[in-house]
């Protein structure tokens, strides 16, 4: 019940009200009007309560980093030391009739009343060193705690919270004596100090361990850098309010999401209504060392609602023990129980680009609970709304029914064509793979690893696995490009191209083989768009683009967004078969290495290629002048 009451208490924490029908047994959870969107509440700035007078100075708070901009308000030690019940007990802060409370005197004593009942040890938010200090202030209110953990404590009783102006550090070298801690502001926490026991941390929320340690709560962001020197990460979005439950099975550390745990199942119902069983993601090693070896994402509509962007970066470079053997699969994945007035559970269901495609490998329903069943998934079955999600038996039409703005029907058309390749075998089984590395050169998302994939900005490569034969054996060859999509390098000797602008530079440039560019016009430049179509002289399957840049000129026409669309007849387009977006300048390359490989998510046949150019890196600049150096094309190997 630890957990409910962690939910409770953060809720209170940021100025909950409370709802209570006058039955004990029947006490529910308080809602917050300003983050009304989901039970368990972020705090990404905390001014708005400090302005209200909740956090105050007339309360014991200060600023913690005493410059004026309130990232974190604490109680200090002095004040703790000195408290008087009449201002600075943290009950009063919250629960006190006469100050900043919302609630009643009889709801005050119907609260007490529960957290005795249930034995709830309390969220303190404060800096000290002895825990009896602040068991003293809150027996006025007859509560006892054996441990009531504050930022601030001793390395002696647990650890320490560190600020500074890069944000909070975490030195949590004991962590048996942490029982619960709540970071408060809109700074991350920017170090974790390695533990013996590892962590799962999601972001935003809490943390669980393999020791007595229950929770800690933080109400902002963490870093990348946090983790760097942790045993084990995982990050989840800050809405993910179930945590994770740590157990040992089969001398491996497993995690699993409390919300799957069935023993806890009615405490979440009561919090959140419902449970959707969604992602099941995977990781093994070789030499058999304890890894991350399942976890069991929740969600409510999809990886989206998990934050794609939060997984990205946990798995960005996170695991450098795991190089060797590391794989991310998607085992399982459920559509979302129908919303109401929808007609069709993809309504629902957002796969997000960015997670699925750098953290999920694209092979379908590998029958990955083999080992491990999880009863909750089991329930789930039998919902009337329940159907199991299979990109390969679906039809063009339900692909189609994705969220237009993920790209993932057209993602999920990438891997049908792996199944037309591999055979049916790719989705039945659960692999452990040994990796192999990537060619020199080719720009890396933190994986030094042979699974390609091309994500939204189609200049980082991502996951899926390569397999030399129909079933599911890697190679031990080196991998190559081309060998990952099984393709060719069209020659471009009968290629030709136009644009509607030109500046000196004509857009044949584009296939000599050398830094000579194509150029819309410097001087009275045309607006955007900037077309540039190439005929290619032949239908081709085309599966790919190497696009080399123009570097001179303070690289002031880098091209960051453009489409490119495929047609056999030049006038017909349909969709683009590939939608560019990269914003981050790039590095000092030579031109032989500025390359970016883009694969095209859909594999269209035809013999024209337009590229419709809508900006580049001096977006907002007078000069709207776009160029390109080189373009190489690449077909499906033996379509020709």
């Amino acid at each position: 019940m630890k957990n409910y009451i962690t939910i409770f208490f953060a809720s209170l924490l940021l100025g909950g009200t409370l709802a209570c029908d006058g039955d004990e047994e029947n006490f529910s959870p308080p809602t917050d009007p300003v983050f009304d969107a989901h039970p368990l509440h972020v705090l990404n700035d905390i001014s708005q309560y400090w302005d209200s007078g909740l956090f105050g100075p007339e309360n014991g708070f200060s600023d913690f980093l005493n410059n004026g901009e309130h990232q974190y308000q604490t109680l200090s030690a002095s004040t703790l030391t000195n408290a008087s019940a009449s201002s600075t007990n943290l009950w009063n802060i919250y629960l006190n009739t006469e100050k900043n409370s919302p609630y009643s005197a009889d709801d005050i004593s119907k609260l007490k009343s529960y957290l005795d009942e249930k034995s709830v040890a309390f969220f303190a938010m404060g800096s000290g060193d002895k825990l009896d200090e602040l068991n003293a202030l809150t027996a006025n209110f007859g509560f006892t705690y054996e441990k009531v953990a504050v930022d601030g404590l001793k390395s002696t009783t647990g650890g320490s919270v560190t600020p500074s102006n890069e944000g909070f550090a975490l030195n949590l070298t004991n962590p048996e004596k942490w029982e619960n801690l709540v970071v408060a502001g809109n700074k991350p926490v920017v170090s974790i100090m390695k533990t013996a026991g590892g962590y799962v941390i999601a972001s935003g929320i809490d943390i669980f361990s393999n020791r007595s340690a229950d929770n800690v709560v933080f109400f902002n962001q963490i870093t990348a850098k946090a983790v760097s020197n942790m045993d084990s990460y995982i990050s989840l979005s800050p809405t993910n309010f179930g945590g994770f439950d740590y157990e040992q099975r089969n001398g491996k550390r497993r995690y699993r999401s409390s919300l799957y745990l069935k023993e806890k199942a009615e405490i979440i119902d009561e919090i959140a209504e419902e449970v959707i069983p969604e992602v099941a993601l995977f990781t093994g090693r070789e030499n058999g060392d304890d890894v991350l070896d399942i976890l069991l994402m929740p969600g409510n509509g999809g990886l989206e609602n998990l934050g794609g962007s939060a997984l990205l970066g946990a798995y960005n470079g996170n695991f450098p023990e795991s190089k060797d053997g590391m794989m991310f699969e998607l085992g399982k994945a459920f559509y979302s129980w129908t919303k109401e007035g929808s007609d069709s559970p993809l309504d629902s269901l957002a796969l997000s680009i960015h997670t699925s495609a750098e953290v999920v490998s694209k092979l379908g329903v590998a029958n990955a609970f083999e080992n491990y069943v999880n009863p909750i998934i089991e329930e789930a079955k039998s919902h009337p709304d329940y159907k199991a999600f299979d990109p390969m038996t679906m039809s063009e039409e339900e692909l189609k029914a994705f969220p237009a703005n993920v790209a993932t029907g057209k993602m999920l058309n990438m891997i049908k064509q792996l199944k037309e390749k591999y055979g049916e075998s790719i989705v039945k089984d659960y692999h452990t793979l040994k990796t192999e590395k990537l060619p020199e050169g080719f720009p890396l998302s933190g994986h030094n690893d042979a699974w390609l994939w091309a994500d939204a900005s189609g200049d980082r490569p991502t996951v899926f696995q390569l397999f030399n034969e129909v079933g599911y054996s890697v190679t031990n060859n080196k991998v190559t490009i081309p060998d990952a999509f099984n393709e060719e390098f069209i020659e471009p000797d009968n290629f030709k191209a136009t644009a509607l602008t030109n500046g000196n530079n004509l857009p044949s440039n584009m296939f000599d083989g050398t830094k000579n560019l194509w150029q819309s016009p410097w001087s009275s430049p045309p607006p955007y768009p900037h077309v540039v179509t190439i005929d290619l002289n032949d239908n081709y399957k085309l599966t790919s683009v190497d696009y080399y840049p123009r570097l001179d000129k303070g690289r002031k026409e880098l091209v960051s967004e453009m489409d490119f669309y495929v047609s056999e007849d030049g006038s017909n387009w349909g969709d683009p078969v590939f939608e560019y977006r990269s914003y981050e300048p790039w590095k000092d390359l030579s031109w032989e290495e500025s390359v970016k490989k883009i694969y095209f998510t859909e594999q269209k046949t035809g013999r024209y290629v337009k590229i419709v150019i809508h900006e580049t890196l001096r977006k907002g600049k007078w000069v709207k002048a776009s160029s390109i150096a080189e373009l190489k094309f690449y077909q499906f190997k033996g379509y020709k």
